[in-house]
């Protein structure tokens, strides 16, 4: 009789609890559609409340404390995440709420805190993008910028298809006066990323990078070239060197008397000019180890190879143009941009 009793006390104690976690789980739930609304207060009072009936669940941590840093309330984001980091060490789920953790440390102005967080996340979960992503952008507001690319570099060759990476990476190279790798970078992110606030930024800044590389001034009857690049502050090599003498010498032949009276657009100039780029980057390849030799050189070349470079030029220009046979070109000509998009989607990387 008493172990029949103990048995009914045992399964009474599972469905009471079984009915507590399906209702923390429908709580959290709730909280995460009231954050996605921007309902954030209303989100946190609804993770407590699941937090009161099961705080086992890691994923709750994760998005109060997310939750937490939309309110910009990093304290709070840092101490959930301090708290989910000891409760349950080994979790994937701890990947994100590293992340967020780090990142509420900077915010509370504690950079070098900060990266040693990402640091010990990274050897956890080294195959986390945004880990790497995380602590590039850190030490990039540190003036660290060696180290800012290298993690760049990292968090996008675990996720080539992470824009944020590419933008920052460009940045730095063009911080530094690498023309090429910031030219190749920008042009990276605008593929993934060919609308919105930053495409509207980075397209006009690229067309004049590229169309400007290499300008010609005449002066009596002489014509001389001029490089409009800044003074490169990179102390390691410049593996570009191939490619800025291309560009040079496609804008002084193009300066003879047989080209110079064709009639070319400044997109038609940008499609021309890339062209002269991509083409070069096979003898590039050979003065560049690691990230651009072995990762991103490929990339373009094979999409000239490939005569994707019209396509390209078009498709990172159709959105932000007032130009409409620029708008429609991509509709006009359907099987080159369906071919360039079908080759980039499954390019391998």
């Amino acid at each position: 009789m008493k172990q029949a009793i103990l048995v009914a006390m045992f399964f009474l104690h599972s469905f009471l609890s079984f009915g507590q976690n399906a209702k923390a789980t429908a709580l959290l739930n709730e909280g995460v559609a009231l954050h996605d609304q921007g309902k954030y207060t209303e989100a946190i009072d609804k993770y407590k409340a699941s937090y009161q009936l099961d705080s086992n669940n890691v994923a709750l941590y994760s998005e109060m404390a997310m939750t937490y840093s939309a309110l910009k309330d990093f304290e709070n984001a840092g101490t959930i995440c301090e708290k989910a980091i000891a409760r349950f060490p080994g979790s994937p789920t701890l990947k994100m709420i590293y992340s967020n953790y780090g990142n509420s440390l900077v915010e509370r102005q504690k950079p070098e805190e900060a990266i040693k967080i990402f640091d010990e996340a990274i050897r956890k979960y080294p195959d986390y993008y945004m880990l790497p992503f995380n602590k590039g952008i850190t030490e990039y507001h540190l003036k660290k910028p060696y180290a800012a690319r290298a993690c760049f570099e990292d968090a996008i060759k675990l996720n080539p298809k992470h824009a944020s990476s590419w933008y920052y990476l460009g940045v730095v190279e063009d911080a530094f006066g690498n023309r090429i790798p910031a030219v190749l970078d920008f042009s990276r992110f605008l593929i993934l990323e060919p609308k919105g606030p930053r495409a509207d930024q980075i397209l006009p800044f690229l067309t004049r990078k590229v169309n400007g590389l290499y300008y010609l001034e005449k002066k009596g009857e002489e014509t001389f070239t001029y490089n409009s690049a800044a003074k490169r502050t990179d102390t390691s090599a410049n593996g570009f060197v191939e490619a800025e003498s291309g560009l040079k010498a496609y804008v002084e032949l193009s300066a003879t008397p047989s080209l110079s009276n064709r009639t070319q657009t400044e997109l038609d100039k940008f499609e021309a000019l890339s062209s002269v780029i991509f083409e070069s980057l096979e003898e590039c390849r050979k003065s560049n180890q690691g990230f651009y030799g072995d990762f991103l050189i490929p990339y373009f070349i094979e999409l000239d190879q490939k005569q994707h470079t019209r396509a390209f030029t078009y498709f990172i220009n159709h959105y932000e143009t007032k130009n409409q046979d620029v708008a429609n070109w991509p509709d006009k000509n359907e099987p080159a941009m369906n071919a360039f998009i079908a080759w980039d989607k499954n390019y391998h990387w």
